[in-house]
């Protein structure tokens, strides 16, 4: 098997990247979400943050 190799994009390839995936190039763009994707999201979304910690600033 072949070690992979990691590469650090340069400013401009990002750029360029973020450009290519913009509007109605993006593969979701103009999808709707259906009821129940947009639940799941929800219930994962609470889910989420009902399991990280609160420090004691934040509970007063």
């Amino acid at each position: 098997m072949v070690k992979r190799v990691s590469r650090e994009a340069s400013d401009a390839t990002k750029f360029k990247q973020s450009l290519a995936k913009q509007g109605a190039n993006n593969p979701n763009y103009g999808k709707q979400r259906d009821d129940s994707t947009k639940q799941k999201i929800s219930d994962a979304l609470k889910k989420y943050w009902l399991s990280i910690p609160k420090s004691d600033s934040l509970q007063q």
